[in-house]
């Protein structure tokens, strides 16, 4: 098994175990880009273009199934 394969699963379990509450994941960034690639249907060849700094937000929503990125790489959510 991948290691996609099983943070995947989790995700879609946090999906239908918590759905409509919000979840707080924290991993380093590459655990980060390869979930962002797989969730959002991108090939892994893509991995390397998303940028995630250190204590960085992502912010991702399930809606029945389908996946979507609302924040990306978020690092200053006062707007200073």
């Amino acid at each position: 098994i991948k290691l996609i394969d099983t943070v995947r699963e989790a995700f879609d379990e946090y999906a239908r175990s918590y759905d409509g509450e919000t979840v707080l994941v924290c991993a380093h960034d590459a655990v980060n880009k390869a979930i962002l690639c797989d969730l959002l249907g991108l090939p892994m060849s893509h991995f390397w273009q998303i940028k995630q700094d250190n204590a960085c937000i992502n912010v991702i929503k399930c809606d029945h199934g389908i996946w979507r990125l609302v924040t990306l790489n978020a690092t200053d959510l006062e707007g200073g």
